[in-house]
């Protein structure tokens, strides 16, 4: 067993391994495994090998009793992921202060030197984080990153990451602050915190370190690809003139508790950290292909088997027909095809032990039911325009002959089905269409001003006889095909269109 060593309550094993030379881009992850044999502190060992021995500012010494405030947990979407822990009582600042608590880790003097940020260097970080449900922000600043001078002007830092409790009625917000070397402070953006509560979350930040430095960040929801923030400028003041060597990042959970009726015990987790210097980069968290359907969801006169499967080699399925929504620790792990004997909703999740899982696909299955073609009368077509002798009735007047044209990019004709129907395909005999490829889009709408665009493609350019396009059942009142013209022309094209709908 090695000796240990406790700095501020920390125990680590002293390791006779040298700190390694970095001269690429960097990532600390929950991912990696101790080196030491029964490590009581297995993430503070993975963390120091990366960030050295100092780059921790944890309140184990004021709370011994609950062990490591920085520690190894599961989460079901992620796995394995860093914890940092921090309590409303008795936890401190570097064990002395306790009106702000502060657990976190940095970059520090005795970092790699490639880690440290020195005056013009461009750097960029990428990191995961997840904020749980119900997180508690303090009216006074609750950090989870921050960008400071390490030593000179260390007061307040350049950048900060700050969760601020609203005012009674107002939603608790998560800010994006800078403080200039006068002690300016402004927020540069300002989101509601709730789209991420619970969630785990990408940011991607760039970094020019100087008095007219540059300063970009991102936001993005990792279970769907949604921007959160985003906010950039050329000329931001990223450095502090007053004897300060280096600037460097910190991550975790500092926050003031003058008001600690409004806090809780919290926590924040953290998947892997980033950080790329100069030229070098920091990829994105790569994400597991969405589950695909087979055979596609529809409607169907009899059972069927329907398979799962994921374009990204080594990906588990889980999946779910009850209606709830699967993640990678629930629903039922998908082995062989689904015997879908009646009408189900299915819903898959594509996971990967070390991606981000593939956003939650839905497709939906209805037996037994047989679509009908709907009749349409001619006043129930209108178009965005129409060439003469080409108006928008003649593509339900039952005549291949006739049809509805209009030349340009976007033109649109749009039926009214006089009532909400459960749509599962469209028909349509393209005028001229051995002639050329049609490019287009099938759209519905309830209102007939608001509509959703359930397919995009492009005929087949080789016959007039009507061709299928499936979509998965959606109800709607209302149609509209959007026409992009041709492989030939500008000229949008339809003889007849049948739309097919549920009994």
């Amino acid at each position: 067993m090695h000796p240990l060593h406790r700095l501020c309550g920390v125990s680590f094993a002293l390791l006779a391994l040298p700190l390694p030379l970095l001269a690429a881009s960097v990532t600390l992850s929950a991912d990696t495994d101790s080196p030491v044999p029964d490590d009581p502190t297995p993430a503070y060992t993975v963390i120091k090998e990366v960030l050295g021995r100092t780059g921790f500012n944890t309140p184990d010494c004021t709370h011994p009793e609950f062990g490591p405030h920085v520690r190894f947990e599961n989460d079901a979407t992620l796995g394995r992921v860093f914890a940092f822990h921090l309590h409303v009582a008795p936890d401190g600042d570097m064990c002395i202060n306790t009106n702000h608590p502060r657990n976190e880790i940095k970059v520090d003097m005795q970092s790699p030197e490639y880690l440290k940020v020195y005056h013009n260097d461009n750097v960029s970080y990428r990191w995961l984080f997840r904020l749980p449900q119900g997180f508690q922000s303090s009216f006074n600043f609750t950090y989870i990153h921050q960008i400071k001078a390490v030593d000179g002007d260390t007061l307040k830092p350049l950048i900060a990451f700050n969760i601020q409790k609203g005012k009674t009625g107002q939603p608790d917000t998560f800010q994006v602050n800078h403080n200039d070397s006068s002690g300016v402070r402004r927020t540069l953006r300002a989101i509601d915190v709730a789209p991420m509560l619970g969630e785990w979350v990408e940011a991607h930040e760039r970094i020019t370190a100087d008095t007219h430095g540059r300063y970009s960040v991102t936001l993005t929801r990792v279970r769907d690809q949604l921007p959160l923030l985003s906010y950039s400028s050329d000329d931001i003041d990223m450095w502090r003139f007053m004897g300060t060597t280096f600037i460097r990042p910190k991550w975790g959970l500092y926050r003031s508790v003058d008001n600690p009726q409004y806090l809780r015990d919290d926590h924040v987790h953290y998947k892997q950290f980033c950080l790329a210097k100069g030229t070098d980069e920091c990829s994105g968290i790569a994400q597991v292909a969405p589950p695909a359907f087979t055979p596609a969801p529809g409607s169907f006169t009899t059972a069927q088997q329907v398979g799962l499967a994921s374009l990204t080699n080594g990906a588990s399925i889980r999946y779910t027909s009850d209606g709830s929504t699967p993640d990678c620790s629930s629903g039922t792990p998908y082995a062989s095809p689904v015997a879908v004997a009646s009408s189900m909703t299915l819903k898959a999740i594509a996971c990967h032990d070390t991606m981000a899982p593939s956003p939650v696909a839905t497709g939906s299955y209805t037996i037994g039911a047989v679509p009908v073609r709907l009749a349409l009368d001619a006043g129930s077509v209108t178009a965005s325009s129409s060439a003469s002798g080409y108006p928008p009735s003649a593509s339900v007047d039952g005549q291949l002959s006739t049809g509805w044209a209009a030349s340009g990019d976007g033109q649109w004709i749009r039926y009214d089905l006089q009532s909400s129907r459960t749509l599962t395909h469209l028909g349509i005999n393209w005028l001229r269409g051995n002639q050329g490829k049609m490019r287009f889009d099938i759209q519905v709408s309830d209102d007939g001003s608001s509509f959703t665009t359930i397919y995009s493609g492009t005929s087949s350019g080789t016959t007039t006889a009507e061709e299928t396009y499936n979509f998965t059942d959606v109800a709607a009142r209302y149609v509209r095909i959007v026409g992009h013209g041709n492989s030939v022309n500008t000229w949008n094209l339809i003889a007849e269109t049948g739309i097919y709908a549920l009994e």
